[in-house]
């Protein structure tokens, strides 16, 4: 499960899904409370400026005088008055409460106050000057306004240096906040739920299509090669997985057929030697046989057995290269006098053909393995001369750049079919399989060339047309003193 992409793709969908949802509610309940507070701290501005107000409406005598004391009581006008409107008077349950004490601390009017609350345990109060302007309050600002227990509750100098405090109980608004988060949290975890259920639904969606190239690819065997992934109907980042999963299934299916082919056509090349020795031998030794006769079966069977032996030391050849194990002993060579070695080699065959051979040749020195870059010319040579006309022509250059040596052979023999050229460079292909075959072909050479070139950090390029001839160019790095 660790390593499931769903669930890690779920996983964090989750962390920033509850982080989100989480972020938003304490949000949300912080400026929920902020709001109320700012109807509380607005309501006891509105109460406390009132009773400012109003104290400076009365006589100052009135405001100083011992006469007033807790429980004589006030005019009924003053009472009216002197409670702020919505405010309880006396013996009113509510959540609101206020008091007035003159300067030595007696009471003008304590409405619902806590039990215990005294002038005396209030903060120190700025001082004000009444005779200032005694029919102005002075501004209240909030930062007047204090938390004190369970209540809101703010404090300020009145006239005649009385003390004015109002509060407002607030347990029934921590109850509502409470009951508030209760609500948030139930809500968040119902988004969170439905969050979550929607994300595994979309990953199951999005990784779908892994799971079709998955069933695909499991189903795709040595027997069954030609299945494809189809990529028209995913998204583009699997598409372009889906692609290369059907490229590299392409290359293993040409990989199984050119061993398939490569199998078969080995056992075809191999049986044909190999009855030949075969049906020789057993003929040889179905009677007594004179001198002559042993003799001309047993050179029937050492041809039979060169012709195994040379296509042994081919398919030895490529798949040493197949394996990267085709050790060439490279070192500073004439590649001008492997090619006029090959040259004579061959003429006799060319002769046979009627075909002339024309050589421009500048002296070139390449890094190669002697033997490995003559039979390349060889093969090259022999080639041109094999797939030619009778009286045709037969062109040999080898040239050279800074840092380049380029020998081409070109002919004016048959040329090679459009449909075959992909396929020249394939193990036991043959344009002509069954003149090759006859001539003791064994339709490896042009693979083989291809290896020992590659193997020299070269390239073997041709280029032909039909029924006009073919050239053949090999590239291979000049060595410089």
């Amino acid at each position: 499960m660790a390593r499931s992409i769903r669930w890690r793709l779920q996983f964090w969908y989750a962390v920033v899904l509850l982080a989100v949802v989480s972020g938003f509610a304490i949000y949300l309940y912080y400026e929920v409370q902020a709001a109320r507070y700012r109807e509380i701290d607005a309501d006891l501005i509105v109460a406390v400026n009132h009773l400012d107000s109003t104290l400076r409406t009365w006589p100052r005598g009135e405001l100083e005088s011992n006469s007033y004391r807790a429980g004589t009581g006030l005019p009924d006008n003053r009472i009216v008055t002197v409670t702020p409107s919505g405010w309880p008077l006396a013996g009113e349950s509510s959540d609101r409460y206020f008091a007035i004490w003159r300067a030595d601390g007696s009471a003008i009017r304590s409405v619902g106050v806590p039990t215990g609350t005294k002038a005396e345990q209030l903060a120190p109060l700025p001082v004000r000057d009444f005779n200032a302007d005694p029919l102005t309050p002075p501004k209240i600002d909030r930062h007047l306004i204090r938390s004190h227990g369970n209540a809101r509750e703010i404090a300020i100098q009145g006239p005649s240096q009385t003390r004015i405090l109002v509060g407002i109980k607030t347990e029934k608004l921590a109850a509502e906040m409470r009951a508030f988060a209760w609500q948030l949290a139930t809500a968040g975890a119902v988004v969170l739920c439905i969050g979550l259920a929607g994300g595994w639904w979309v990953s199951s969606r999005l990784l779908h299509p892994i799971a079709q190239i998955t069933s695909t690819a499991s189903r795709i065997s040595a027997t069954n090669l030609s299945e494809r992934i189809e990529a028209k109907d995913v998204d583009s980042e699997l598409a372009e997985l889906a692609e290369v999963l059907n490229a590299a299934f392409h290359r293993l299916e040409s990989a199984f057929d050119q061993l398939t082919r490569f199998t078969a056509d080995a056992s075809h090349e191999l049986r044909t030697p190999l009855a030949i020795l075969k049906s020789n031998t057993e003929l040889a030794l179905s009677r007594p046989r004179t001198e002559s006769e042993y003799r001309q079966a047993l050179g029937t069977c050492a041809q039979a057995a060169e012709r195994m032996t040379i296509l042994v030391e081919g398919l030895l050849t490529l798949a040493r290269a197949d394996a990267g194990r085709l050790h060439l002993r490279q070192r500073p060579m004439d590649l001008t006098k492997a090619v006029e070695e090959t040259i004579v080699l061959l003429r006799p065959l060319a002769e046979a053909n009627n075909i002339s051979m024309q050589t421009e040749l500048q002296p070139v020195r390449v890094i190669g393995d002697a033997a490995g870059l003559s039979l390349v010319v060889k093969n090259l040579i022999e080639n041109a001369l094999r797939y030619n006309r009778e009286g045709g022509k037969v062109r040999i250059r080898l040239t050279k750049t800074k840092c380049e040596a380029t020998l081409s052979v070109a002919d004016t023999g048959i040329g090679i079919p459009e449909t075959d050229r992909p396929h020249i460079f394939e193990r036991f292909y043959r344009v002509d399989k069954a003149r090759s075959r006859a001539s003791g072909g064994s339709g490896l050479g042009l693979a083989i060339c291809k290896s020992i070139v590659e193997a020299h950090g070269g390239r073997i390029e041709f280029k032909s047309r039909q029924d006009k001839g073919s050239e053949f160019c090999v590239v291979l790095p000049v060595w410089s003193d």
